[in-house]
């Protein structure tokens, strides 16, 4: 009796491991198969009719811009890799909206590599929509309606003029120089340097340990409340300007600084990017 019990121990445990390679033997061959050597993840077409652009990103560079193109352009050289399950990139369109989704992989050494370039053209007013969980992003347009960036670690540089800005982030610079009617920076230990001009009317800075560095443009003064993990409140206002309205700005943080000055020289602009550029090299 035991001996056919161990038989059929024998058996199954065969049947078991028979099973198991057979998994892994298709895994590996749906893994060659969707990152091979054949170059089925690169992405670059053209759209027409655009009125916004959303992208989910796990871990690519993200870099928008408008220049001399008749369409919405996008390229990109994303490859997934894994020993495992793996789905490239892909795009779609619907109700004018620009979908671009960078895929996944599952099993060992996930990898990926490559970029996303946007290229809008110069007279396109757009919604941008950006979730990323790593990678540096960059916006630069001349104009946009609305622009949310959640972006949990890497860089996020945006030039524009917009109504409403948000950019949510665990770490990582924010610069942001243009105006818009409302600014919200939600973070947790990114620095921000905020360069705004005329038409801006408010900005909400929310932080734990990161801090900001406001220069204003144009503007008829400055109305700002600061309160702080403590319990304490700073209010800041100051008239510069008649005529010109006031910036607001309101700043929640645990240990963060908030500092804020007016920009006399539009020169000022280029060396207060170009220091924390050279920061970050």
């Amino acid at each position: 009796m035991s001996m056919k019990n161990n038989c059929i121990s024998i058996v199954i445990r065969n049947l078991i491991t028979g099973i198991i390679i057979i998994a892994i033997a298709m895994i590996f061959i749906i893994s060659i198969k969707e990152s091979g050597s054949s170059k089925n993840y690169l992405i670059d077409e053209q759209f027409s009719d655009i009125n916004s652009i959303v992208i989910d990103s796990v871990d690519a560079s993200i870099i928008i811009l408008q220049s001399d193109v008749n369409n919405v352009s996008i390229k990109s050289t994303i490859d997934n890799k894994a020993i495992g399950i793996v789905k490239q990139p892909f795009v779609e369109v619907k109700n004018n909206i620009l979908y671009y989704d960078q895929g996944y992989a599952i099993g060992v050494n996930t990898h990926s590599n490559g970029s996303i370039i946007i290229q809008v053209p110069n007279d396109k007013i757009l919604d941008y929509d950006i979730t990323t969980g790593s990678g540096d992003v960059e916006i630069d347009v001349f104009s946009a309606n609305n622009i949310l960036i959640n972006a949990t670690i890497g860089d996020k540089i945006v030039s524009t003029n917009a109504n409403n800005i948000v950019i949510e982030s665990v770490s990582g610079d924010i610069k942001f120089i243009g105006s818009g009617e409302n600014i919200l920076i939600d973070t947790i230990q990114s620095d921000a340097i905020i360069v705004v001009n005329k038409g801006t009317k408010q900005i909400n800075f929310e932080s734990i340990s990161g801090g900001t560095s406001i220069y204003a443009k144009d503007v008829g003064g400055y109305n700002m409340v600061h309160e702080s993990a403590s319990g304490t409140k700073d209010d800041y206002a100051e008239f510069t300007q008649a005529g010109l309205e006031k910036l607001v700005v309101n700043a929640k943080t645990v240990s963060g600084y908030v500092e804020i000055s007016e920009l006399l020289i539009d020169n000022k602009i280029v060396d207060l990017m170009s220091k924390y550029n050279k920061e970050d090299n």
